[in-house]
């Protein structure tokens, strides 16, 4: 998923007994809706951060208002407390790094 797409993650998106995240067209860059699977680990994530948001609209929601999604520099901003410069990591390129090692590996082209 892009950056916007995670941060922007609503509850009412997220159907846990099927471990599925189902992203209206609306919201996708491509204007097609998307079905994305949702691994056990992410659904044991996403269990265990419903406590703390799922009185919100969003799943990561802003600081300042549960209205609005966390900002575009919060992933940005704890890779840069995290040690990483921005020549070495950005939010996006962890989704650029997953597509590359899934073509590496024979995923992409065998999906598409």
């Amino acid at each position: 998923m892009r950056p916007g797409e995670l941060r922007a993650a609503r509850w009412k998106e997220l159907d846990l007994e099927h471990d599925e995240w189902r992203i209206a067209a609306e919201r996708m860059k491509m204007r097609e809706a998307h079905i994305v699977p949702l691994s056990r680990q992410a659904v044991e994530i996403i269990k265990q951060l419903q406590p703390l948001t799922g009185n919100s609209l969003f799943l990561f929601p802003s600081l300042h208002s549960s209205s609005r999604p966390m900002s575009e520099n919060t992933i940005n901003g704890a890779l840069r407390r995290l040690g990483f410069s921005s020549q070495e990591m950005c939010g996006h390129g962890f989704r650029a790094m997953a597509r590359t090692v899934l073509d590496e590996v024979g995923v992409i082209a065998s999906i598409g």
